[in-house]
């Protein structure tokens, strides 16, 4: 039996906000050492960090799309007061063109980035909706920038938020797979402020409760572009349940699973289906000590609690590779 394994302790919303976005940075900057690379011993990105604190090493962090896409996402939506998708188009494609050949961006999305160029922005959900014979890509690129955009959308009804979350994601990503992924991720972000934000005292987290909340919230999902009627939407949500009960299982306390078993679950690599459970893994595995793991150098930061542990659920590299090297 999972028991609640964190009592969590009342925030405002500033610091909840610096912990996701100085978690989502950090975690895209020290993980940036993982990227394109089959194997990266910890000792490499724990030495950055540790470097970085000590000051011994003052040099610029390099950051990946992860960051640039958020922060193009936050940028449009701040300058039009809503989500204007061909603005937003514009705003990714003239980042990626003056400043990403060297970020990471997934194999589609330039060609993503030069479609909509070349037709002026226009119908910009179109070409992304064609790739992979119509099927559109299932990699976490949309859940991968979403934590700033579930912020912007904290006060947002529901219905306006799940709108807003798709309806980002799919400027790059259709797949059922991804739109889910994206969709659970920003719901985690916006269930864990629904905790942290009462004003007397926090509540407590319980991780299966949790889970089963994430995807009742995804399956209560209403949006033109999300048919649960299709055989591939069913799929989809199906697949994230079962990952959710490979999840449950795993994070029995007197099990302690190894890293295989971990990745054998949960899988581990850049499809949403093997990445959106798996960071939401870490982040609940997280709010138990972990054997080995330096907090001190990983958890460092001047407010504790959820802003630690939202750093762990939205840091898609560096610190969900360290937690597989040592636990």
């Amino acid at each position: 039996m999972i028991q609640s394994i964190k009592k969590c302790t009342a925030m405002d919303v500033r610091n909840f906000v610096r912990g996701v976005i100085s978690g989502g940075l950090m975690g895209d900057c020290y993980g940036y050492v993982y990227e394109d690379r089959p194997v990266v011993k910890f000792d490499v990105p724990l030495k950055l960090v540790t470097d970085t604190l000590s000051g011994a090493d003052r040099s610029q962090l390099i950051y990946t799309d992860d960051t640039q896409m958020g922060l193009a996402t936050l940028r449009s939506l701040r300058c039009t007061n809503e989500l204007v998708p061909s603005h937003l188009a514009r705003e990714y494609a003239e980042d990626y063109f003056k400043d990403g050949s060297h970020r990471y961006y997934g194999g589609t999305v330039p060609s993503v980035f030069r479609e909509n160029a070349r037709n002026n922005y226009e119908n910009p959900f179109s070409y992304a909706a064609t790739l992979f014979k119509g099927s559109g890509s299932y990699g976490n690129g949309g859940a991968m920038r979403v934590s700033p955009l579930a912020l912007y959308g904290l006060k947002l009804s529901e219905i306006e938020f799940d709108k807003l979350v798709i309806d980002v994601t799919r400027l790059t990503h259709t797949h059922p797979l991804a739109v889910c992924g994206a969709l659970l991720q920003a719901h985690a972000v916006r269930l864990v402020w629904s905790i942290v934000s009462k004003s007397v005292g926090a509540g407590q987290l319980f991780p299966s409760q949790f889970l089963d909340q994430l995807l009742t919230r995804l399956r209560a999902v209403h949006h033109e572009f999300v048919k649960w009627n299709d055989p591939k939407w069913e799929d989809a949500i199906a697949s994230y349940r079962q990952k959710f009960e490979s999840i449950k299982s795993l994070l029995v306390p007197s099990l302690n699973p190894p890293v295989d078993k971990v990745v054998e679950s949960l899988g581990h690599d850049l499809k949403a289906i093997n990445s959106v459970p798996l960071s939401i893994f870490a982040f609940l595995r997280s709010l138990r000590p972990i054997e080995g793991i330096p907090l001190q150098v990983t958890l460092r930061l001047p407010e504790t609690g959820q802003v630690n542990v939202m750093r762990i659920l939205l840091s898609h590299y560096c610190f969900r590779n360290a937690f597989w090297e040592l636990s």
